[in-house]
Protein backbone atom coordinates (compact mmCIF):
# COMPACT_ATOMS: atom_id res chain seq x y z
CA UNK A 1 0.00 0.00 0.00
CA UNK A 2 0.81 3.55 -0.20
CA UNK A 3 3.32 5.34 2.62
CA UNK A 4 1.04 7.34 4.68
CA UNK A 5 1.90 10.42 7.24
CA UNK A 6 2.15 9.72 10.77
CA UNK A 7 -0.55 9.98 12.92
CA UNK A 8 -3.18 9.66 9.63
CA UNK A 9 -6.76 8.39 10.21
CA UNK A 10 -6.75 5.27 8.07
CA UNK A 11 -10.23 4.26 9.09
CA UNK A 12 -13.11 5.86 11.00
CA UNK A 13 -16.15 3.08 11.78
CA UNK A 14 -19.57 3.03 13.49
CA UNK A 15 -18.77 0.62 16.15
CA UNK A 16 -22.41 -0.51 16.22
CA UNK A 17 -21.87 -1.75 12.50
CA UNK A 18 -18.85 -2.56 12.09
CA UNK A 19 -16.71 -4.92 14.83
CA UNK A 20 -13.52 -4.31 16.62
CA UNK A 21 -12.04 -7.83 14.81
CA UNK A 22 -13.35 -6.64 11.71
CA UNK A 23 -11.32 -3.58 12.23
CA UNK A 24 -8.21 -5.64 13.23
CA UNK A 25 -8.88 -7.62 10.27
CA UNK A 26 -8.08 -4.84 7.98
CA UNK A 27 -5.47 -3.48 10.47
CA UNK A 28 -3.54 -6.56 9.02
CA UNK A 29 -4.24 -7.32 5.86
CA UNK A 30 -2.94 -3.44 5.56
CA UNK A 31 -0.30 -3.98 7.21
CA UNK A 32 -1.05 -0.86 9.91
CA UNK A 33 2.10 0.56 12.43
CA UNK A 34 -0.14 2.15 15.02
CA UNK A 35 -3.40 2.01 16.54
CA UNK A 36 -7.40 1.23 16.82
CA UNK A 37 -8.85 3.98 19.51
CA UNK A 38 -11.59 1.85 20.75
CA UNK A 39 -13.74 5.53 21.83
CA UNK A 40 -12.82 6.14 25.52
CA UNK A 41 -12.67 2.77 26.40
CA UNK A 42 -9.30 2.16 25.49
CA UNK A 43 -6.55 1.44 22.74
CA UNK A 44 -4.82 -1.42 20.75
CA UNK A 45 -1.16 -0.73 19.46
CA UNK A 46 -0.35 -2.40 16.52
CA UNK A 47 3.09 -3.48 14.21
CA UNK A 48 2.55 -4.02 10.27
CA UNK A 49 -1.24 -5.02 11.52
CA UNK A 50 -0.16 -6.99 14.42
CA UNK A 51 -1.80 -6.30 18.19
CA UNK A 52 1.76 -5.98 20.06
CA UNK A 53 0.12 -3.76 23.27
CA UNK A 54 -3.63 -2.85 24.45
CA UNK A 55 -4.78 -0.47 27.24
CA UNK A 56 -8.31 -0.34 28.98
CA UNK A 57 -8.26 2.21 32.06
CA UNK A 58 -6.22 0.23 34.92
CA UNK A 59 -5.94 -2.56 32.67
CA UNK A 60 -2.65 -3.22 30.52
CA UNK A 61 -1.90 -6.40 28.04
CA UNK A 62 -3.81 -9.09 26.81
CA UNK A 63 -6.32 -8.15 29.56
CA UNK A 64 -7.24 -4.93 28.19
CA UNK A 65 -7.08 -6.25 24.78
CA UNK A 66 -9.63 -8.96 25.24
CA UNK A 67 -12.02 -6.42 27.60
CA UNK A 68 -12.11 -4.05 25.12
CA UNK A 69 -14.00 -6.78 22.86
CA UNK A 70 -16.71 -6.05 25.64
CA UNK A 71 -16.30 -2.61 25.38
CA UNK A 72 -16.44 -1.67 21.77
CA UNK A 73 -19.71 -1.91 20.33
CA UNK A 74 -20.94 1.03 22.80
CA UNK A 75 -18.34 2.97 22.11
CA UNK A 76 -19.74 4.85 19.21
CA UNK A 77 -16.65 5.29 16.75
CA UNK A 78 -13.36 2.99 16.28
CA UNK A 79 -10.36 5.00 14.56
CA UNK A 80 -7.72 3.13 13.56
CA UNK A 81 -4.64 5.41 12.92
CA UNK A 82 -1.07 5.37 11.38
CA UNK A 83 1.37 6.23 13.75
CA UNK A 84 4.70 5.04 15.59
CA UNK A 85 6.07 1.38 15.84
CA UNK A 86 4.83 0.30 19.34
CA UNK A 87 7.35 -2.06 21.62
CA UNK A 88 6.39 -5.67 21.81
CA UNK A 89 5.00 -6.62 24.85
CA UNK A 90 3.22 -10.10 24.18
CA UNK A 91 4.79 -11.83 21.66
CA UNK A 92 4.02 -12.10 18.16
CA UNK A 93 0.55 -14.15 18.23
CA UNK A 94 -1.81 -14.95 15.35
CA UNK A 95 -4.13 -12.08 14.36
CA UNK A 96 -6.99 -14.51 13.83
CA UNK A 97 -6.32 -16.07 16.85
CA UNK A 98 -6.56 -13.17 19.36
CA UNK A 99 -9.52 -12.10 17.42
CA UNK A 100 -11.18 -15.31 17.84
CA UNK A 101 -10.90 -15.36 21.40
CA UNK A 102 -12.18 -11.71 21.92
CA UNK A 103 -14.72 -12.63 20.19
CA UNK A 104 -15.54 -15.65 22.07
CA UNK A 105 -15.40 -13.82 25.38
CA UNK A 106 -17.80 -10.92 24.28
CA UNK A 107 -19.81 -13.09 23.11
CA UNK A 108 -19.97 -15.00 26.27
CA UNK A 109 -20.26 -11.98 28.04
CA UNK A 110 -23.46 -11.44 26.28
CA UNK A 111 -24.61 -14.37 27.44
CA UNK A 112 -24.35 -14.74 30.45
CA UNK A 113 -22.82 -11.38 32.42
CA UNK A 114 -26.67 -11.18 34.16
CA UNK A 115 -27.99 -14.66 34.94
CA UNK A 116 -27.74 -15.33 38.58
CA UNK A 117 -25.55 -18.52 38.88
CA UNK A 118 -24.91 -20.89 42.15
CA UNK A 119 -22.57 -23.68 42.82
CA UNK A 120 -23.09 -26.74 40.97
CA UNK A 121 -21.99 -30.49 41.93
CA UNK A 122 -18.32 -30.46 40.23
CA UNK A 123 -15.31 -29.27 42.25
CA UNK A 124 -12.81 -26.97 40.83
CA UNK A 125 -9.95 -25.16 42.40
CA UNK A 126 -9.38 -22.99 39.37
CA UNK A 127 -9.94 -19.16 40.88
CA UNK A 128 -10.93 -20.40 43.83
CA UNK A 129 -11.79 -16.69 45.14
CA UNK A 130 -14.47 -16.38 42.21
CA UNK A 131 -15.65 -20.08 43.07
CA UNK A 132 -16.08 -19.09 46.35
CA UNK A 133 -17.71 -15.93 45.91
CA UNK A 134 -20.61 -17.55 43.74
CA UNK A 135 -23.41 -17.44 46.49
CA UNK A 136 -26.37 -18.30 44.15
CA UNK A 137 -27.86 -14.06 44.56
CA UNK A 138 -25.20 -12.68 42.06
CA UNK A 139 -24.34 -12.64 38.62
CA UNK A 140 -21.29 -12.84 36.96
CA UNK A 141 -21.21 -8.80 36.51
CA UNK A 142 -21.79 -8.22 39.96
CA UNK A 143 -18.99 -10.68 41.23
CA UNK A 144 -16.72 -9.06 38.53
CA UNK A 145 -17.28 -5.93 39.93
CA UNK A 146 -17.21 -7.00 43.70
CA UNK A 147 -13.84 -8.51 43.17
CA UNK A 148 -12.19 -6.28 40.92
CA UNK A 149 -11.99 -9.22 38.04
CA UNK A 150 -11.61 -7.96 34.79
CA UNK A 151 -14.91 -8.81 33.16
CA UNK A 152 -13.86 -11.19 30.16
CA UNK A 153 -11.96 -13.32 32.73
CA UNK A 154 -14.83 -14.02 34.77
CA UNK A 155 -17.13 -14.75 31.41
CA UNK A 156 -14.95 -17.23 30.41
CA UNK A 157 -14.22 -18.59 33.58
CA UNK A 158 -17.93 -19.06 34.36
CA UNK A 159 -18.85 -20.16 30.67
CA UNK A 160 -16.41 -22.70 31.12
CA UNK A 161 -17.83 -23.71 34.79
CA UNK A 162 -21.50 -23.72 33.29
CA UNK A 163 -20.48 -26.52 30.76
CA UNK A 164 -18.77 -28.63 33.35
CA UNK A 165 -21.56 -28.22 35.89
CA UNK A 166 -19.07 -26.55 38.34
CA UNK A 167 -21.97 -23.75 38.45
CA UNK A 168 -25.07 -23.76 37.36
CA UNK A 169 -28.27 -21.29 36.10
CA UNK A 170 -30.85 -20.51 39.02
CA UNK A 171 -33.20 -19.36 36.42
CA UNK A 172 -33.12 -15.77 36.99
CA UNK A 173 -31.30 -13.04 36.17
CA UNK A 174 -29.95 -9.65 38.03
CA UNK A 175 -30.68 -6.69 35.16
CA UNK A 176 -27.16 -4.57 34.80
CA UNK A 177 -27.31 -0.64 34.93
CA UNK A 178 -27.44 0.90 32.00
CA UNK A 179 -24.12 2.62 32.39
CA UNK A 180 -22.16 -0.36 32.75
CA UNK A 181 -19.63 -1.59 34.02
CA UNK A 182 -17.47 -0.94 31.45
CA UNK A 183 -13.56 -1.24 31.97
CA UNK A 184 -12.86 2.41 33.02
CA UNK A 185 -16.19 1.77 35.63
CA UNK A 186 -16.55 -1.52 36.79
CA UNK A 187 -15.20 -1.12 40.42
CA UNK A 188 -17.59 1.71 41.04
CA UNK A 189 -20.68 -0.01 40.07
CA UNK A 190 -23.03 -0.57 42.74
CA UNK A 191 -23.42 -5.12 43.37
CA UNK A 192 -26.97 -4.66 43.97
CA UNK A 193 -29.36 -3.78 41.31
CA UNK A 194 -33.15 -3.76 40.91
CA UNK A 195 -34.52 -7.27 42.15
CA UNK A 196 -34.27 -10.43 40.03
CA UNK A 197 -36.81 -11.77 37.51
CA UNK A 198 -37.36 -15.11 35.76
CA UNK A 199 -35.33 -15.41 32.73
CA UNK A 200 -38.17 -15.38 29.63
CA UNK A 201 -38.39 -19.03 28.38
CA UNK A 202 -36.30 -18.95 25.28
CA UNK A 203 -32.58 -17.88 24.91
CA UNK A 204 -31.25 -14.08 24.46
CA UNK A 205 -30.62 -14.00 20.55
CA UNK A 206 -27.20 -12.29 20.21
CA UNK A 207 -28.11 -11.19 16.13
CA UNK A 208 -31.29 -12.13 14.75
CA UNK A 209 -34.04 -14.33 16.26
CA UNK A 210 -34.19 -17.60 15.25
CA UNK A 211 -36.85 -19.70 13.54
CA UNK A 212 -38.04 -21.80 16.25
CA UNK A 213 -36.38 -22.94 20.17
CA UNK A 214 -35.46 -26.04 18.70
CA UNK A 215 -33.48 -24.61 16.23
CA UNK A 216 -31.82 -21.84 18.73
CA UNK A 217 -30.80 -24.49 21.10
CA UNK A 218 -29.08 -26.37 18.53
CA UNK A 219 -27.26 -23.10 17.05
CA UNK A 220 -26.02 -22.43 20.67
CA UNK A 221 -25.40 -25.94 21.14
CA UNK A 222 -22.90 -25.72 18.03
CA UNK A 223 -21.71 -22.45 18.56
CA UNK A 224 -20.82 -23.90 22.40
CA UNK A 225 -18.98 -27.09 20.91
CA UNK A 226 -16.95 -25.15 18.67
CA UNK A 227 -15.51 -22.65 21.14
CA UNK A 228 -15.08 -25.96 23.63
CA UNK A 229 -12.99 -27.67 20.40
CA UNK A 230 -11.05 -24.23 19.78
CA UNK A 231 -10.07 -24.07 23.69
CA UNK A 232 -8.72 -27.45 23.52
CA UNK A 233 -6.93 -26.98 20.39
CA UNK A 234 -8.85 -29.20 18.02
CA UNK A 235 -9.10 -26.68 14.99
CA UNK A 236 -11.01 -29.69 12.52
CA UNK A 237 -13.68 -29.69 15.63
CA UNK A 238 -13.87 -26.09 16.03
CA UNK A 239 -14.11 -25.88 12.35
CA UNK A 240 -16.97 -28.53 11.97
CA UNK A 241 -19.08 -27.21 14.64
CA UNK A 242 -19.05 -23.24 13.50
CA UNK A 243 -20.32 -24.50 10.11
CA UNK A 244 -23.25 -26.29 11.35
CA UNK A 245 -23.72 -22.92 13.59
CA UNK A 246 -23.61 -21.21 10.48
CA UNK A 247 -25.88 -23.62 8.77
CA UNK A 248 -28.53 -22.92 10.68
CA UNK A 249 -28.09 -19.25 10.67
CA UNK A 250 -26.36 -18.47 7.47
CA UNK A 251 -27.39 -14.50 8.01
CA UNK A 252 -25.92 -14.56 11.41
CA UNK A 253 -23.00 -11.99 12.30
CA UNK A 254 -21.05 -14.25 15.15
CA UNK A 255 -21.51 -17.48 13.41
CA UNK A 256 -19.90 -15.80 9.92
CA UNK A 257 -16.95 -13.77 11.43
CA UNK A 258 -16.12 -17.32 13.79
CA UNK A 259 -16.46 -19.49 10.72
CA UNK A 260 -14.07 -16.86 8.83
CA UNK A 261 -11.47 -16.43 11.54
CA UNK A 262 -11.34 -20.30 12.37
CA UNK A 263 -10.73 -20.96 8.17
CA UNK A 264 -8.25 -18.16 8.40
CA UNK A 265 -6.38 -19.92 11.66
CA UNK A 266 -6.36 -23.25 9.79
CA UNK A 267 -4.78 -21.61 7.10
CA UNK A 268 -1.97 -20.20 8.81
CA UNK A 269 -1.68 -23.20 11.18
CA UNK A 270 1.77 -25.43 11.08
Amino acid sequence: MNARERNTVVALVDAASVSLGTLLQVADLEAVTGAIEVGTAGRILLDAGMPTHASAADLEGLDAFYELFLDAPRQGELVLREGDAPEMTWGRRPVASLILEGTRRADEWRRNADRVIARGTVADDADPELLAAVDGVRAPWQLAAALGMARHAVASRIAGWLDAGVVSDTGTRAPMPATGPTASNRANVPVTAEPVRPLPAAEPAIAEPADDDATEASFYDHLDAGRRALRGGDLEGAHAAFSEAAALRPNDRVARQNLRRIESLMETAP
